[in-house]
């Protein structure tokens, strides 16, 4: 076939890659170079990168409102394009200018989790399960029929980057199924579909903020879902700090006297932290300005006789 390939994080890298190595990619599209980090330089997005890597033609509009961005579009002559968290809405001559259409491969089990975060509002809801939906796309947002679903569970200790391991695997191993013999697909009204419509807003920077008057489960979901990036943010006495692992404690069954991001007590596991209900362990840390390290390590430089974060 001639295939189309849209998207910007590495979501969709591993569908890409298995569909690069039996089919014509005839074109690629992804959002512009950014600048990024502290010096601003120009940073291409994950897809751009492997895009030029492979010698594929890359384009980057910033919509599709333009009448030439439109006619190159159709001009390629696809059968169908592949779309991983591209990121633009797309109008309805891009959605209708290929044989099959626009095909998602959206990282919930929809219609929950519409919208640009979903792997990260399930990991940070606490949910055991969720998967990948193949998407016919339309012009609302995530609103399309559904093609083809699988579920994976999602364990305790998961972390939102271990669920976009899994599930970049799996929307790769559906595209291939679908590609393969597109009948198979059976498309179905998200209306007819278990659940009602839920979005999955995009993350902000109050996201991040660890409160720690929430219970033990809800904290120790925040972290495992920020991780590996943006990452939960607490203050240690008024020091910026990011929480990278976090587990719930169950060997205390009472709260103790200590106020909500108190110490409790330090091991060589960790730190037992005091929050709203329940402990939570705080396994890794990382100061503002340093790399990652053991909670034990980062609390031999703290003098204070009741050590805690800040509320």
């Amino acid at each position: 076939m001639k295939i189309i390939l849209m998207g910007t994080p590495e979501f969709g890298l591993t569908t890409f890659k298995t569909v690069a190595a039996d089919h014509d990619i005839v074109a690629v599209y992804t959002q512009a170079p950014k600048p990024a980090g502290r010096g601003h330089s120009i940073k291409k997005s994950a897809v751009h990168i492997w895009a030029d890597e492979m010698g594929f033609p890359v384009y980057f509009p910033d919509n599709f409102k333009d009448y030439a961005d439109i006619e190159r579009f159709k001009s390629f002559g696809a059968d169908v394009a592949i779309v991983a968290a591209y990121g633009i809405l797309l109008p309805h001559e891009v959605l209708h200018a290929t044989r099959l259409g626009c095909i998602n491969i959206h990282a919930s089990l929809l219609p929950k989790y519409r919208g640009a975060a979903p792997i990260h509002r399930a990991v940070m809801n606490g949910d055991t399960e969720t998967g990948v939906c193949l998407m016919q796309m339309d012009e609302g947002l995530d609103t399309g029929d559904v093609l083809m679903c699988e579920k994976i569970v999602i364990n305790r200790a998961d972390t939102t980057g271990d669920v976009h391991d899994k599930l970049s695997v799996l929307g790769a191993n559906l595209v291939h199924l679908y590609l393969k013999n597109s009948t198979i697909a059976k498309p179905k009204k998200q209306s007819m579909m278990e659940g009602e419509p839920s979005y999955a807003k995009k993350l902000t920077a109050e996201d991040e903020i660890i409160d720690w008057t929430k219970s033990a489960a809800e904290i120790a979901n925040k972290v495992r879902g920020l991780f590996p990036y943006p990452r939960a943010r607490a203050k240690f006495q008024g020091r910026d700090c990011k929480i990278l692992q976090a587990d719930l404690y169950e060997e205390l069954k009472v709260n103790q006297e200590k106020k909500p991001g108190q110490i409790i007590k330090v091991s060589d596991r960790g730190a037992i932290v005091q929050c709203g209900i329940g402990q939570v362990r705080i396994v890794w840390i990382q100061p503002a300005g340093k790399s990652g390290m053991a909670m034990e390590d980062f609390l031999r430089g703290v003098r204070t006789e009741n050590p805690g974060f800040d509320l």
